[in-house]
């Protein structure tokens, strides 16, 4: 078929101008509008987006300091609160406290007890608690540091105070009520350093209040913090300060750009004071108030901007600020350099778009025309004329034509292509019924497999749980057996290193005693000779009561004996514990192992004020020698007993003058097993806790105090070491009895 091709003499010169016109018209507007639009919406967010940044940034930098100093203050209180728990500290502070209530110091006026001990400004000398107190005071920064007991009396210090008797000063009774307290920094007349008082409560274990801890922490030492704030790099008119917020606001730093400053002056005083009473919900504000987490706020004030953010725990907070003409000329800054970019842009977007016009109006219009010939006449030989065939108009062009050709192509095509689609019908149709029954079939075989693999994968999941469980159970007894082991050592090393001086000791008194009778008896001789003695003699018996110490050095001398006697019995007793570490199995006395429980145990068993503490009562039967592990069986009993003394004083006393009883028997059953029951008066244990009593890792007791291994390890010891059993029998609200039987032999 032949084509005609038509050229672009005969389309309308006019048409092109009015859509290059048109075009102009249309695209002008649509592009310069957003540039203008855009640029007048950046140069605004411009300066909002410097002021945000600038709060930003002062909020970020008042955060970083509270967190500074929050870290610097927790640091110190932490170290309080680890020499408040020191058992030297706690017994001295009990100490004092008896020696306070037996000189009645709590009745007496404050001036008279003052007077009592102007001097020393304590109770009693500890030069060796002094001197821990002052060498922590030198390593964290305190200038001073001392210890009080319940009334306020001054037990111990770092270096002398003002005054002995502290419960009339307001940090003491923060102390008391508030446990730990943090106040504003104030010059002390006993170190002559402006400090900043840091409190803490001193609690003994059972959690009752016993004395109070203060350590004077020297706002000297900030420095430090200063200068992490200088590595902030504040700039231009930026200021950083650290306020306490009490009753009267005190500066405590305050940093610039070029350095600190120990200026007391706070600006926007009052708009600060407004922003503070509205966090803490009052007007009014007093030095024992503090903040109970990390607060912010934002506002500006006259010329400057400013960001607040809180110190826990404290009174404190940091408030960063910068004048407003900072933030503007940063805003100005970038705005200036978006406009000279929006003008270019616009300038660069109306020439493109007038070269643009020109070039697609001429050949569309020619395209538009022999579309409209084609059209109404149905004559799709037609050609348009294509000058470039890479540019666009070309390209449209050229698949013109194509698309003229194709139209005729396709007329052809059309009933062939009917024809087709009709066979194509019948067949697929027929490959549907097919493909619906494979489908059918492997949906059934799929639903089979997963239901297999599930099967599969929860037996794995129990298994893997069950070893998993083994594995922690294993990894704990590994862990409590080193700890034993290293336990028994270092038991056995004390008792060893006690016993040769004790010895020595024991050794040595009887000589010392019979040195004592001979000199008595000399002396006896001499007064028998000289029954008128010199008058220095005479005065020399007098001074130093020759009758008093005739009739008490020998008292003396029986006691040291004692003494020394009770010191060889608890060496003996730690050293037949210590054999933790012992691996094979050897023939002990069941008696002598229970005996060195207790006596460990022993500090745990006496009264303790109201608490009469618990009788022991012993039923020992006949037991011949048993072959065991002997440090693991001692482990047993120490896990038993401890769990028994822990019952007795978890119960709720009804009657403090009724101690409670641990009752430990033993006697041999089958004629070659043995059995030892223990058992205590305390409160019982549920039916659903018996039944998990011997799982691992399962306790009653609060976190930190049990790790649920104790009764799990001495069952393993019991059942599988040794072959025996371990029970548990027990009556809610009456108490618990553990049963332990075990073979006489090992081979059995």
């Amino acid at each position: 078929m032949k084509l005609r091709r038509l050229d672009f003499v005969g389309t309308n010169k006019k048409a092109a101008i009015s859509l290059q016109k048109k075009l102009l018209v249309t695209f002008l507007p649509m592009s310069l509008l957003p540039i203008g639009i855009t640029g007048m919406m950046v140069w605004g967010l411009t300066y909002q987006r410097a002021a945000q940044q600038a709060e930003t940034r002062l909020k970020s930098l008042a955060g970083t300091t509270s967190e500074l100093t929050h870290r610097d203050l927790e640091s110190k209180r932490a170290l309080l609160k680890t020499i408040s728990a020191n058992p030297l500290v706690l017994d001295s502070v009990k100490a004092g406290t008896l020696q306070a209530e037996a000189m009645d110091l709590p009745k007496l006026p404050i001036e008279q007890v003052e007077a009592q001990f102007h001097q020393t400004k304590l109770l009693k000398l500890n030069p060796s608690l002094n001197q821990y107190l002052k060498n922590t005071a030198e390593t964290s920064q305190f200038a001073e540091i001392f210890i009080t007991e319940r009334y306020g009396f001054n037990v111990a210090y770092s270096q002398p105070t003002s005054d002995f008797v502290q419960s009339d000063e307001v940090w003491w009774q923060h102390g008391k009520h508030q446990e730990h307290w943090v106040g504003t920094p104030k010059f002390d007349q006993s170190t002559q350093k402006v400090t900043i008082e840091i409190v803490t409560a001193i609690y003994d274990p059972r959690g009752v209040f016993v004395g109070v801890l203060k350590g004077g922490y020297d706002a000297a030492q900030l420095e430090y913090l200063k200068k992490d704030v200088q590595n902030l790099q504040l700039v231009g008119s930026e200021q950083l300060q650290l306020i306490a917020v009490g009753t009267q606001p005190t500066v405590i730093a305050t940093v610039y750009p070029k350095g600190t400053s120990s200026t007391q002056l706070i600006p926007g005083q009052p708009a600060l004071l407004q922003q503070v009473s509205h966090l803490i919900g009052r007007s009014t504000r007093s030095d024992s108030f503090s903040f109970e987490d990390h607060y912010s706020a934002s506002w500006i004030a006259g010329d400057r901007q400013y960001a607040l953010m809180t110190i826990p725990d404290t009174n404190w907070i940091v408030v960063t600020s910068v004048q407003l003409a900072q933030i503007q000329a940063a805003g100005y800054q970038v705005a200036s350099m978006f406009s000279w970019f929006f003008l270019g842009l616009s300038i660069v977007v109306t020439a493109g778009i007038v070269r643009f016009s020109r070039t697609i109006a001429a050949p569309l219009n020619h395209l538009a025309s022999v579309a409209q010939q084609a059209t109404e006449k149905a004559d799709f030989t037609l050609q348009a004329v294509t000058t470039n065939n890479t540019h666009e108009v070309g390209v449209l062009s050229q698949s013109f034509n194509q698309l003229l050709q194709r139209v005729q192509q396709l007329l052809r095509e059309q009933q062939e292509a009917k024809n087709a689609l009709e066979r194509s019908n019948q067949t697929l149709e027929q490959k549907v019924q097919e493909r619906t029954q494979q489908l059918e079939k492997y949906s059934q075989t799929l639903e089979q497999k997963v239901e297999e693999r599930t099967h599969a994968l929860q037996e794995k999941t129990i298994y893997l749980e069950q070893v998993l469980q083994e594995l922690q159970s294993t990894q704990a007894q590994m862990v409590q057996a080193e700890k034993m082991s290293s336990l028994g050592q270092l038991v056995a090393g004390i008792a060893h290193e006690i016993n040769n001086p004790v010895n020595f000791i024991h050794g040595n008194l009887l000589h010392a005693h019979q040195y004592a009778q001979d000199l008595f008896e000399v002396l006896a001789v001499y007064e028998a000779e000289y029954p008128h003695p010199t008058v220095s003699i005479v005065e020399a018996r007098i001074n130093y009561d020759l009758d008093f110490l005739r009739d008490d050095l020998p008292k003396l001398l029986m006691s040291m004996q004692t003494g020394t006697e009770r010191i060889r019995e608890i060496v003996k007793s730690l050293r037949s514990f210590s054999r933790l570490d012992e691996a094979e199995v050897k023939t002990v006395d069941i008696h002598e192992g229970i005996d060195s429980t207790l006596m460990i145990l022993g500090h745990r068993l006496k009264a303790q004020g109201q608490y009469k503490g618990i009788e022991v009562v012993r039923d020992y039967g006949l037991l011949p020698s048993v072959e065991c592990y002997a440090g693991q069986l001692n482990q047993v009993f120490m896990n038993v007993i401890a769990n028994a003394i822990d019952a007795i004083e978890e119960k709720p006393i009804d009657n403090p003058s009724v101690a409670g009883r641990i009752a430990i028997r033993t006697s041999v059953i089958r004629s070659n097993w043995v059995e030892i029951a223990i058992a205590d008066t305390g409160s019982g244990i549920p039916m659903e806790v018996q039944q998990r009593i011997f799982d691992p890792f399962f306790t009653t007791k609060p976190v930190g105090r049990g790790t649920g291994m104790g009764m799990s390890i001495s069952y393993q010891i019991v059942t599988e070491k040794h072959k025996g059993y371990l029970k548990c029998c027990s009556k809610p609200g009456v108490g618990t009895e553990f049963i332990i039987q075990i073979p006489i032999y090992a081979n059995e």
